[in-house]
């Protein structure tokens, strides 16, 4: 299933990277995988990484002066995003796991 296969290798690239937050772009990938397997009938709403978690993050703070920076780009929890993505991922494993597999080659007859 093409689906899995492009949410593990997410899971992969993301498990290379170290930060603390993860950007914006990768929770793109992330939601038109969730459309992907949402095409193939199954309801993933409750994988997606709510927009009010998508925020710019504190780059510095001036304590004299009070004066903030953000950064430029979105990013969520690399926790609350891992988990969702191990989540989705164990459902669709298991849901292929559950579904009958067709039987290739021979039958022997006798049995």
């Amino acid at each position: 299933m093409r689906a899995l296969a492009r949410l593990a290798a997410l899971r992969d690239a993301l498990d290379k990277t170290q930060s603390f937050y993860i950007e914006e772009r990768y929770v793109r990938e992330f939601h038109e995988g969730l459309d992907h397997v949402a095409r193939l009938g199954q309801d993933v709403e409750e994988f997606r990484i709510p927009d009010a978690e998508l925020q710019r993050r504190r780059t510095s703070h001036n304590y004299m002066t009070g004066e903030q920076s953000f950064s430029y780009s979105r990013s969520v929890e690399r926790a609350l995003m891992m988990a969702k993505l191990n989540a989705v991922i164990g459902y669709v494993e298991m849901l292929v796991s559950s579904k009958p597999q067709p039987s290739i080659g021979f039958r022997n007859e006798q049995e």
